[in-house]
Order: structure tokens, then C-alpha cells, then sequence
């Protein structure tokens, strides 16, 4: 998928910008997810608030960035004007 957008031909339109920001916002939750499974830090926070922020904020910023892509893009393509 990433590799599709390196070969191919990108206009920096508002959609394609909501979804480049949600691919930097996939690598970083990822990240955080990965510092998450460190069984030393695991023991520091263990049912923290850490852990729920962290899921309920990928979640949460995910869906927002694909409903704010969609908007942008269909809107386009409904009325017609850019």
C-alpha cells in the first residue's frame, strides 16, 4: 500500500493529506504499542491510564481522520466544485 503511493501519481489534494497523516498517526500508535509490551514497563503501567488513553486515542483519532477524508473527498464529488 505505502509502496503504491511512492510509484504512483500524488496530488497533494485534502483527502491524501488526511491520509498521510493517518498513516504517520498508525506508525506512531504502533510504536507506543510496542513500548506497551516491554514486560519492565508493563509492570509500571499496568492498569493505568496510559493504556486506555493510548487505545482509546488511536481509536478515537483514527476514526476521525477517516471520517474527516471521506467528507473532504465526497463532498467533491457530490456537488462538484472543488
Amino acid at each position: 500500500w505505502l509502496l503504491s503511493l511512492c510509484g504512483g501519481f500524488l496530488n497533494s489534494e485534502t483527502p491524501l493529506l488526511f491520509v498521510l497523516c493517518l498513516i504517520l498517526f498508525c506508525v506512531m500508535v504502533c510504536v507506543t504499542g510496542v513500548a506497551m509490551s516491554n514486560s519492565g514497563l508493563d509492570i509500571a503501567i499496568h492498569d493505568t491510564y496510559y493504556i486506555v488513553g493510548q487505545f482509546h486515542d488511536a481509536l478515537s483519532m483514527v476514526a476521525v481522520l477517516v471520517i474527516f477524508s471521506g467528507f473532504y473527498f465526497w463532498i467533491g464529488q457530490i456537488s462538484g466544485r472543488r
